[in-house]
């Protein structure tokens, strides 16, 4: 008898670069690790299933995102 192989496991979202988070990909722990508050978190969760990010910036049109704290975490986000 053969055994089968196993079926690998597929592969995980690669990050868009070392130690940055992407605003289409990123779960729930991802943003609240990053000092998003749950409400945040499910803000951009929401606004991602609706239309996707297609910059950072994008941040900037969603309610609870002051300007000092989208600038203190751009450097760790990507889309």
């Amino acid at each position: 008898f053969a055994t089968p192989e196993p079926t690998p496991a597929p592969p995980a979202a690669a990050p868009a670069a070392a130690g940055q988070v992407s605003l289409n990909t990123a779960t729930f722990e991802q943003l609240r690790e990053l000092g998003m508050s749950v409400t945040q978190t499910g803000r951009v969760l929401a606004y991602r299933e609706r239309q996707g990010f297609r910059s950072v910036d994008e941040l900037r049109t969603i309610p609870g995102f002051p300007d000092g704290f989208i600038d203190g975490i751009r450097g760790r986000l990507s889309v």
